[in-house]
This record gives C-alpha cells, structure tokens and sequence, in this order.
C-alpha cells in the first residue's frame, strides 16, 4: 500500500472521546476506508482519552465515510431504542 500524504486527509467528524472514536473507526475500517484518529490532549499516551477526538478519513473515501457514519447514528437514534418502543 502506497503512504497517504498528510494533504490526502481530510476531517470527516469528532467523536465526544476515544472509544467511540475507535468504535467508529472499526465500522468505517470494516467498509474498507482508511482512519486516523487524533486526540484533542496531548496525555493520551497515559490511557484512554476522555476528551474529544478527529476522525479523518481519506479525501477520496469521504463521502463514503460520511454516508456509513450517518447510518450508524440512524440506527442509533433514541427514538428507535427497544426502551422506547416497548408496549406499556
């Protein structure tokens, strides 16, 4: 595989903190798009961030990346969680 150059990527979203972050990057990376994450602290060598972090994604691969992005969050809307669905 050939190095992506850093003008190669661009941000599709920021995830409120690192494991949705890595949550989505392994449903993206499963669809064959690229990821990188970058952390919005610098103490991020110490564990797992609880701060924001940057999903970019390949220019190329964005609009596919911001289609199965949006998807997840379609299917993850409140209004669709069995808690809300259940009959009383």
């Amino acid at each position: 595989m050939s190095e992506v150059s850093p003008q190669d990527w661009t941000t599709l979203t920021t995830a409120p903190h690192q494991l949705i972050a890595e949550l989505w990057q392994r449903v993206l990376e499963d669809e064959g798009i690229m990821v990188r994450l970058e952390a919005a602290d610098a103490v991020s060598f110490l564990g797992i961030s609880p701060f924001p972090c940057r999903i970019l994604v390949r220019r190329g691969d964005y609009v596919l990346a911001k289609a199965t992005l949006d998807d997840i969050m379609a299917s993850a809307s409140p209004d669709e969680s069995p808690s809300n669905t259940a009959d009383h």
